[in-house]
């Protein structure tokens, strides 16, 4: 390989450097970047009470993309203002404030006064062969510094198969009981019970699974510092867990802590550990054949897991980011119950082998930035990791996986201009030692990538987008013992092109046109292995338009062309040709505000056959059709909503595919299947009393279908397949 091409993607960073110390960029003031269209508008501010003043500014301010922090105040119900403010008070980036919100609530260090919250909810679903019935719990209550927190969550699940019921039954409990020692200082308990079962009536695969932990907590916060913050949990108790295979009873344990140092703005370090693990007795249900034991054995389980993010000048115009992760957890197993024939004394007695699975997860990534403004932005990025994953009693599910990557992406507007660029370089190793007994293969990837957007805005209404992509990935195995079926090495190779003009004529008519061609080859290394090489060529267009009438009727079409060239180099009596033509229209009319009328047809031919000279003699390559595949679709979709408490739905749907066939160089009808799919219902959302909700759906659902194969000797119709059954569902939600 030339060694220019081997360089250039390193030097693609390079190219974007000169773009960031070109002339200062501004926030833009407006919204009228069509990136981020329809960012405030009647219906949020009417419903929800929010708006976006300085949307663009703030995002910009924030390292944000405006469509992000706009999701953030939609989501939580809080204004942009009141996000930046308690982002800055807490010390959190701004999309970190609802989570921290969310779990200070339950924090008793953090509540001060008396409250009672409760929530139940109970849901059922029925389909039908199957129905769910699950019930929530959520209660916390609080007297100062004393707290009780429980959430518990039962699902019951029948399912009838062949005559007989199954029933799967979950159950959770966790209940934490706290007391405010001091400021930074609280102690309590803790339960957390888990169960799970299975019964069918006659089955020898019933079983009922149980996991329960007791514990005592120890929580507390520290300030050692200017702008050091820390918080330990101490956790140590008992666990009782039984399972079909195995039991384990002892001690376990858990200490976990975070910390955050940011003594100004220049610097961030927040570090999140934990490790956890018990002793316990291991032991298998008892084997009544005679033989002495197998007696439980002692065993010790130890999880260790340490995160960190290290932020360095985040409101520099040069910032850098590192993340990092070390786990690595050990959990003891009961393997085969082994006879040990030769124990004296006494003679034949059982024990157990344990198996220590072992799983490992270490990574780290960091992140260079070079920023002006949102608009002229380049990200250098780097990771490495390395992960061992591995589950009990299956030897042949061990894998290590060491991956390492180095990529840049950035982003420069200039003008009418918004150029966009990314490319990534990926090494990963993944290996199967014990994929068979004999031994397993070691997989070496390696991915290279370059993408590349830009987009010319000439007015408001009117802007072009161009998208250009190019990818290798090549994979190499080594085998590992004596396996005897290692993977093919093989490279696959992809690149593709499109551009795609939108227009919006008017507020209520828009357009857009695209045009993609895209190439792909799949290419085996070995000669031996080269007749399924292949190399494609698509080419597709869609024109899309859209238009809003005064009558409050929409109407949208989609029409595509498209072309798949596929090549077999090796075995050219092989290369084929597949076309496609679709078109699907969309009719949307409010016929009055409580009733909606939703109509889609949709049209789909696709004939396919060889792509080959007609001759020797004659090398210019054609098309023989040899089938064709045509569909037809007719949905659509009745509301009425009488009173904002009830509505019904109607939503039949008719469907027919046919496939045609070439014989003696005549396309005939080969198989025709059409469907019907009716399905109808009601929706109720009811206020029961104050605090109390009652929503619900019930439905029935009918679909027929049947098929048509036409032969030699007439039509061979089968009999028609019917399925009709009711469904709902019921949701009681109780808030006091």
């Amino acid at each position: 390989m030339n060694p220019t091409r081997r360089l250039a993607p390193f030097l693609l960073p390079l190219f974007f450097a000169p773009l960031l110390i070109s002339q200062p960029g501004r926030a833009q003031t407006s919204n009228s970047d069509a990136r981020y269209a329809f960012a405030d508008t009647t219906l949020l501010r009417d419903t929800l009470g929010l708006s976006f003043p300085r949307l663009f500014p703030i995002a910009d301010s924030l390292h944000e993309t405006p469509d992000t922090l706009r999701a953030l105040s939609i989501r939580y119900r809080w204004s942009i203002g009141r996000l930046v403010v308690m982002a800055d008070s807490l010390g959190v980036p701004v999309d970190s404030v609802g989570p921290i919100m969310t779990r200070e609530r339950f924090n008793p260090l953090a509540n001060q006064a008396n409250s009672n919250t409760m929530n139940y909810q109970s849901l059922y679903n029925i389909a039908q062969q199957q129905s769910t019935w699950t019930n929530n719990l959520t209660l916390a209550l609080t007297r100062g510094g004393f707290q009780i927190n429980n959430n518990t969550n039962i699902s019951t699940q029948r399912t009838q198969t062949g005559g007989l019921t199954n029933v799967n039954t979950t159950t959770a409990s966790t209940t934490n009981l706290n007391w405010r020692i001091q400021r930074d200082l609280w102690a309590g308990m803790n339960a957390s019970l888990q169960g799970n079962s299975n019964n069918t009536p006659g089955s020898i695969n019933n079983y009922a699974n149980s996991n329960n932990t007791y514990g005592l907590t120890i929580n507390s916060q520290q300030r050692p510092a200017r702008g050091l913050t820390t918080k330990l949990n101490l956790v140590g108790g008992v666990v009782d867990a039984h399972q079909i295979d195995q039991f384990k009873r002892g001690l376990s344990g858990s200490l976990t802590g975070e910390a955050r140092y940011s003594p100004g703005a220049w610097l961030t370090h927040d570090l999140n550990g934990s490790v956890s693990g018990n002793l316990a007795r291991l032991g298998v249900p008892f084997l009544d054949d005679g033989i002495p034991g197998p007696d439980a054995v002692q065993t010790h389980d130890l999880n260790t897991d340490l995160r960190g993010v290290l932020g360095l000048w985040q409101n520099a115009p040069v910032g850098f980011n590192l993340n990092y992760r070390l786990s690595k957890t050990s959990v003891a197993t009961a393997g085969s119950v082994v006879l040990d024939t030769l124990a004296v004394p006494p003679p034949g007695q059982q024990y157990i082998e344990v198996q220590q699975v072992n799983n490992l997860n270490n990574s780290v990534d960091g992140a260079l930035r070079l920023r002006q403004d949102n608009g002229r932005q380049l990200n250098i990025t780097g990771n490495l990791g390395a992960t061992t994953n591995a589950t009990a009693g299956a030897t042949s599910s061990l894998k290590t996986l060491d991956n390492a990557g180095f990529g840049a992406n950035g982003n420069y507007e200039i003008g009418n201009w918004v150029l966009q660029g990314q490319f990534g370089m990926a090494h990963t190793i993944s290996a199967f030692p014990r994929f068979a007994p004999t031994g397993g293969y070691r997989e070496n990837q390696e991915a290279n990538s370059l993408n590349g957007q830009a987009t010319w805005s000439a007015t408001q209404n009117f802007n072009v987008q161009f998208l250009a992509s190019i990818g290798l990935t090549s994979f190499t195995y080594e085998t590992i013992g004596s396996y005897p079926t290692t993977p093919v090495p093989h490279d696959q190779y992809n690149q593709s092109y499109s551009i795609t003009p939108n227009l919006r004529i008017t507020n209520n008519i828009s357009t857009n046109v695209k045009l993609e061609v895209q190439r792909s080859q799949f290419i085996n290394i070995p000669a031996a292995s080269t007749a399924s090489n292949t190399e494609t060529h698509s080419y597709r267009a869609t024109w899309q338009w859209s238009m809003l009438t005064l009558g409050g009727l929409t109407i949208g079409q989609i029409n595509a062309i498209g072309a798949t060239y596929t090549f077999f180099p090796f075995v050219p009596s092989s290369n084929r040709l597949a076309l496609s033509y679709t078109t699907t229209t969309t009719l949307a009319a409010v016929l009055t505000p409580r009733l909606n009328l939703t109509v889609t047809h949709f049209l789909q031919s696709q004939p396919s056959g060889n792509y080959l000279p007609q001759s020797e003699a004659d090398p210019i390559e054609v098309f023989s059709k040899a089938d064709e595949d045509r569909s037809r679709r007719l949905d659509v979709t009745l509301s009425y909503t009488p009173i904002p408490a009830f509505s019904l739905r109607l939503a039949p749907s008719y469907l027919l595919i046919e496939r045609y066939s070439t014989t003696n160089g005549v396309l005939g009808l080969e198989r025709s299947s059409p469907s019907l799919t009716l399905t109808g219902g009601a929706t109720l959302n009811i206020p029961v009393a104050p605090g109390c909700t009652l929503q619900g759906n019930l439905n029935r659902n009918y679909r027929g279908n049947r098929s048509t194969t036409y032969g030699l000797s007439g039509a061979d119709q089968t009999p028609l397949s019917v399925s009709d059954f009711w469904s709902g569902d019921l949701t009681l939600t109780w808030t006091p």
